[in-house]
């Protein structure tokens, strides 16, 4: 029997020596002191962790231990036993591969794809003679809660396919809503056809081909929302009091869906900073779905990021699958103390590079003043107001300006 004062001491030994601690004991013993080191060194290296496995500090039972050749002869048996055991049992595992995957108590779901990497990494480990280095009663004991060899089968199969569907479409859920509220985070307009999209798009991220964004809408909290659209409605009403009619245009109310053989679109304006481009001129470019030709000039202050090649990718080039001309010219000017996320000329010259495919691009950035200023262009320039640049002109014959 070990005493724990003995551990205790033999791991303090290894934390403080580090590469020079020389193992005592027997294997069991080094492995433990192994085990716990590995795991201080994990949490001293993490801002958080997550425990899914359930290990004890007790000793493998004696009877996992084997000495001799005999011994060792049949732990080698054991093991091919059960092995030719697993793959028995595996046709018959997938034949209720899908009953289970409808069954809301399928008992793998309890499990998430890291823990079933760890469980493979330990179970398949060997030995300088290709032998097993743990026996199945070494997993049980680390793994407490696989109840039977079999789950070895199933989880050997969901990592081959990166996961179950069960959590396949828990990632998906959670990068949708996370889609969702940065997205309102930043005012913007959501439609339904941009929930599906992102979820699409994270389907076939996750390999799983046959995924269909649905339609249906389950509704929580109706009165909360009720109440909250009333709000909004009241809200919106006693601002419209400070606009005249020709001014006010609902997005959302709008037959903008009626536009599909719109093929060519051009938005300039040369003398107005707008801070509406997030709420009033990128909703258009989601109801233009045949756009072929499109001609921008805008100038956007109050923004808390600047507009670079990755943002004009998400929000309006993604919309736009048939677009092959795309001549622009944007300028962002937040205020220094609003912007959160300051990216270098390098940075954003890079993210355009990287996303629009068109025809060449550069960027200018000027940071010499309170108001900061980001201006992103499509070459040859084809515009002819190129304002506040600073001293850092790109080197680039502009014929129109």
């Amino acid at each position: 029997m070990i005493e724990a004062a003995d551990i205790v001491a033999m791991l303090s030994e290894r934390v403080s020596k580090r590469d020079t601690y020389q193992p005592k004991g027997n294997k069991q013993i080094q492995e433990l002191i192994e085990y716990l080191f590995e795991t201080i060194q994990i949490f001293l290296s993490t801002s958080s962790f997550e425990i899914y496995d359930e290990s004890t500090l007790d000793q493998i039972d004696s009877s996992d231990k084997f000495s001799g050749n005999e011994s060792q002869a049949s732990e080698d048996n054991q093991e091919l036993e059960s092995e030719e055991e697993i793959e028995d049992n595996e046709e018959q595992m997938d034949s209720t591969e899908e009953e289970e995957e409808n069954d809301d108590k399928q008992p793998t779901r309890k499990f998430s794809l890291d823990y079933m990497k760890r469980v493979l990494d330990y179970y398949d480990e060997v030995d300088q003679n290709g032998k097993h280095k743990h026996s199945w009663k070494s997993v049980s004991h680390r793994f407490t809660r696989i109840p039977h060899r079999q789950y070895i089968v199933r989880f050997r199969d969901y990592v081959s396919r990166h996961g179950s569907k069960h959590q396949k479409v828990h990632e998906i859920d959670s990068y949708v809503f996370t889609m969702f509220k940065e997205a309102r985070d930043q005012s913007l307009c959501i439609h339904d056809a941009d929930l599906q999209r992102w979820a699409i798009v994270k389907a076939r991220e996750q390999s799983m081909y046959e995924f269909d964004a649905s339609n249906c809408q389950s509704i929580r909290n109706a009165d909360e929302i009720d109440s909250t659209a009333e709000d909004f409605v009241n809200a919106v009403r006693a601002e419209m009091k400070n606009y005249s009619s020709s001014e006010i245009f609902n997005t959302d109310q709008v037959n903008l869906n009626d536009l599909p053989n719109l093929k060519s679109f051009s938005l300039t304006s040369f003398y107005y900073l707008t801070d509406r481009y997030d709420t009033e001129i990128l909703p258009l470019f989601r109801h233009m779905p045949n756009l072929e030709e499109l001609t921008l000039y805008i100038m956007v202050y109050d923004r808390t990021t600047f507009i670079d090649g990755t943002h004009i990718y998400n929000e309006i080039l993604v919309h736009l699958p048939r677009l092959h001309i795309f001549n622009f010219y944007i300028s962002t000017c937040p205020k220094m103390d609003h912007l959160v996320r300051h990216l270098s000329k390098d940075d954003i010259q890079r993210t355009l590079i990287n996303n629009i495919k068109y025809q060449p691009v550069d960027c200018i950035v000027n940071s010499e003043y309170k108001f900061p200023q980001c201006h992103v262009f499509s070459l040859p320039f084809m515009f002819e107001r190129l304002d506040d640049i600073g001293n850092t002109f790109p080197n680039i014959i502009f014929n129109h300006v």
